[in-house]
This record gives structure tokens, sequence and C-alpha cells, in this order.
């Protein structure tokens, strides 16, 4: 795989919001590298993880949600500049970062699209999701948007663990997960597993049918 990156010059010097989140991005990025066995592995050894996370209990939560949202060029502009890139390699990278700042305090995440190269590294995503209740208003899974989803359905645990992700997030207000959702996903939603969800996103989703809409609107009666 190739990656061209373009980078935008804005006029004048960098804010200093900026100028801490990339300082601090390419921090979690180097120490994530150096201790992971050139990602090699789905899983940060512990003692990396640990000391991670409490140098970065003193971040707040503005810049860790700015770190997230640009995480994707921060990798790319750290890592990239000293190893080739691959399919493989990216979403274990971008696994590892979300992991290392993800917070239920966030106000939107964005699950990547580079992730659909990696069951595994979805999986991961998924479980620490599912690991605490959350304040999330907007859950984008981009992951998901592709043309693979299109024709080939998701195996029965990563559907399931998906299903039960929704159960974490009471507070989401707009939920956007292409190509993937279901009947049985509509019929959750309309359970008020999500109780504050106003805009609901599906595109491509082939396994939706006027079943699924009569029971996310409340107007299917089971007998």
């Amino acid at each position: 795989m190739i990656v061209e990156t373009v980078e935008k010059v804005n006029p004048g010097p960098a804010s200093l919001r900026e100028l801490c989140s990339r300082g601090v991005g390419e921090q979690v990025v180097r120490v994530l590298w150096r201790g992971q066995l050139r990602f090699q592995t789905i899983y940060i050894p512990e003692p990396v993880e640990r000391g991670l996370r409490e140098w970065l209990e003193a971040v707040p939560q503005c810049l860790r949600q700015d770190l997230l949202d640009r995480s994707y060029s921060l990798l790319f502009s750290t890592i990239g500049q000293v190893t080739e890139m691959c399919s493989s390699t990216v979403p274990i990278m971008l696994a590892s970062v979300m992991e290392s700042l993800y917070s239920p305090a966030l106000k939107h995440l964005e699950i990547w699209t580079d992730f659909h190269w990696h069951q595994e590294a979805r999986l991961k995503v998924l479980h620490l999701l599912h690991s605490q209740e959350s304040f999330i208003k907007t859950l984008n899974f981009a992951c998901y948007k592709t043309p693979i989803f299109q024709f080939q359905a998701l195996s029965f645990s990563e559907r399931f663990l998906l299903m039960n992700v929704l159960n974490k997030f009471s507070d989401l207000r707009q939920l956007i997960i292409p190509y993937v959702a279901d009947d049985d996903m509509l019929g959750k939603l309309g359970q008020g597993c999500c109780p504050q969800l106003e805009s609901l996103d599906v595109q491509g989703s082939w396994e939706v049918t006027n079943q699924g809409l009569a029971e996310l609107s409340g107007q299917c009666c089971h007998k």
C-alpha cells in the first residue's frame, strides 16, 4: 500500500493548543513504537500501557479529543518517518493509540476507516468501547464504510460484540454505522438502548428491511 500525505501550510505561527496536541501525540506514538515490538502484536505490553496511562492522566479532556482527532496525521508524521507503512501495521498502531487516549467523557469518536483491513484491531477497539459506560454524543463506525462489507457479513463474534457495545452509549445522539447494520440492530435501538438517539445513518446496509425500520420506529407488533 502506498501512502501519500499532504501537509497543509497555515499562515502565522501554530496555536499553543495545536503545539500541545502535536507534542503530546508524537510522544504517545513514539512510546508505543519503542515498547510494542514495532507493532507486530495487537497488545500493548502491560508496563508500557500502565506508564502511558499514568502519564496521560494529567492531559485535559479537550486535548485528548484533539489528539484522537489528529491521531491519523500524527501517526504518519511520526512513525511514517522511520518505518514502511502497510495494511497490517497501520490498524495495529491506530488501535494502540486509541486504547491509550480513549476516555468515555469524549464528545465524539470516529473508528477510522483503516480498521477495515484488520479484524483483530477492530475487535480490540470494540472491547475497549464495551469496557465502560460512555457519555459520547456522536459515534462514527467509519471502519465499516468500505465495499468489503457491502458483500461480506460480519463474523458472529464481531456482530455480537458490536450489538452489545450500543448498551454502553446511553447519551448517544448520533450513530453512523454504514453497511453492517441489520434488522436486529434497529430493533435493539427501537427498544431504547440509546434513548437520546436523534440521528441514525445506516447507509448501504443491505440487511436492513422494512421490518427493521418498523421496529426502530416502535410500530412493530410482536406476537
